[in-house]
């Protein structure tokens, strides 16, 4: 006998909608809809930060078994699912399992090289044919290329800061110290407002730069 069926839906609300029908269309069909919320597209990013999404069967019985992160086609491990999605469950209140469906990985992008790179994710139900994500595309962006900072000072007499276009910060003469290395090195960083994270992001940096008067 034929098993049922089973249509794949990804949703990042209005940015990106795949659909991958398997076999002939039964009358009521089981959905895996998924979003992969962060990081965009072509998102610069540093720093620390969260890898995050939703993914849940319409399938009362079908569960999310694992979620895992590819970087540059590379795996890089799970991320855990399925934790509590109220906003989810409130777009799907029909489905059982949106409610619980969660998933988030804190990353250091300073681990990385600085440039670019490339994202995606696999997940995989209890029942059913794993999916893939869209590849998403990421700059990483490292202060004085160190991966972690034990120090990042600012002195009110010889750094200087100000608002350029696009509403990004620029400050020059920021010291820092590599945590791992102890080296300490002076940049320029230029930051911009995230509305994701609800911060201030790293977009560029250059060794003792100095801001566009």
């Amino acid at each position: 006998m034929r098993s049922s069926p089973r249509r794949i839906f990804f949703f990042c609300w209005s940015l990106w909608t795949f659909s991958f029908p398997f076999g002939f269309l039964p009358t009521a069909q089981a959905e895996l809809k998924a979003s992969l919320e962060s990081p965009l597209n072509n998102e610069t990013v540093a720093g620390i930060a969260i890898i995050r999404g939703w993914a849940f069967d319409t399938e009362s019985a079908v569960q999310v078994s694992s979620i895992e992160i590819f970087v540059d086609g590379v795996s890089r491990g799970n991320i855990a699912c399925c934790t509590a999605r109220a906003d989810v469950q409130a777009a799907f209140p029909n489905d059982v399992n949106a409610g619980n469906s969660g998933f988030g990985l804190t990353v250091n992008w300073g681990e990385l090289s600085a440039g670019p790179h490339t994202i995606r994710v696999e997940i995989r139900p209890t029942a059913g044919t794993s999916v893939v994500t869209d590849t998403r595309m990421i700059t990483v962006v490292k202060l004085g290329d160190f991966s972690f900072l034990e120090q990042f000072a600012v002195d009110v007499d010889t750094s200087f800061a100000q608002v350029e276009e696009d509403n990004t910060i620029c400050v020059e003469n920021i010291q820092i110290t590599d945590k791992n290395s102890e080296t300490t090195k002076f940049v320029k960083g230029i930051f911009r407002w995230q509305e994701a994270c609800q911060c201030l992001t790293l977009i560029s940096t250059e060794e003792e730069g100095y801001c566009d008067f």
